[in-house]
């Protein structure tokens, strides 16, 4: 179940992308951006550590956890040293 909930969590994403690509404007690096700064807001109100829970592996790959890293590596650093 794992393997499925990982395949379809990004297969999701990239779908979704693909799919903005193709009806707009927007060029790969746009929704580049795009996906780091979904992931970093996504992070910041701990709803990407949900998802990490329910997707597992699968969630760690996509361009998503980026953002998630940034965040994360971020707060903690700021917990640690002020």
């Amino acid at each position: 179940m794992t393997y499925l909930l990982s395949y379809l969590y990004c297969g999701i994403v990239c779908a979704v992308s693909q799919y903005v690509i193709e009806k707009t404007k927007l060029t790969p690096g746009h929704i580049n951006t795009s996906l780091v700064i979904i992931g970093c807001i996504l992070s910041g109100f701990k709803i990407y550590d949900k998802i990490i829970e329910i997707f597992h592996a699968g969630s760690c790959v996509p361009i998503l956890n980026f953002g998630h890293l940034l965040v994360s590596g971020a707060s903690e650093g700021y917990m640690q040293y002020g």
